[in-house]
């Protein structure tokens, strides 16, 4: 059984795919004032298999590509977030990578002590925010829009950077937890980052 089978309360909403009707909609939703030929809206309906998020992914895919009908069709919702994410400024991209070793939710304040090349990351966020990767919470603090986004980010990094920003977040969490109110002066977060980190550092000290 699945680990929060049996939390008291807990309610199953069963999510059925879109229908052919709901799944055109929200492609004409998403594509606002510009214009796609049917056959591309009716592949990009059926490959997506009525997965409203992995449709939404499709369509920005393909309007932030500046291709024409030639471009390729995603195979997979993480095969979409990542030719959006490859898509990105070197920057914009570096600050979703270090954001996604945080979790799924992290302050500007940490971001920018992990990765002190970001600073000040306010456009750089906003921008996130504008694109849809990320959703702006109380002042100073990001949520990925979907676990999924946090997922592939975290993904593209590569190997030996993963343990290097796991060591960073973690020393910037106990060093400036006081400084940050969102954190509590016993966060755990900091552990979880040095397990992992010391835990990447074993396994590459291996392959070597």
């Amino acid at each position: 059984s699945l680990p929060w089978s049996t939390v008291p309360g807990r309610q199953a909403i069963d999510l059925r795919p879109l229908g052919p009707q709901d799944r055109l909609t929200l492609i004409e939703a998403l594509l606002g004032p510009n214009e796609l030929p049917a056959h591309l809206k009716s592949g990009l309906a059926e490959s997506s298999g009525g997965n409203a998020f992995f449709l939404t992914e499709l369509v920005r895919n393909l309007l932030e590509s500046d291709a024409d009908s030639a471009l390729p069709t995603p195979a997979s919702v993480q095969g979409a977030v990542l030719a959006r994410v490859d898509r990105l400024p070197a920057e914009v991209k570096l600050a979703l990578q270090v954001a996604s070793v945080r979790g799924l939710e992290f302050s500007a304040y940490l971001l920018e002590r992990a990765e002190p090349s970001l600073a000040p990351s306010g456009e750089l966020l906003a921008q996130l925010v504008e694109r849809h990767y990320l959703e702006p919470r109380e002042e100073g603090h990001y949520a990925f829009a979907h676990a999924i986004m946090q997922d592939v980010c975290y993904g593209s990094i590569l190997k030996e950077r993963r343990a290097h920003y796991h060591r960073l977040v973690h020393f910037r969490l106990r060093a400036h937890v006081r400084a940050d109110a969102h954190y509590g002066p016993a966060h755990p977060g900091a552990a979880q980052h040095r397990a992992v980190a010391d835990q990447r550092a074993v396994h590459a000290a291996v392959e070597q």
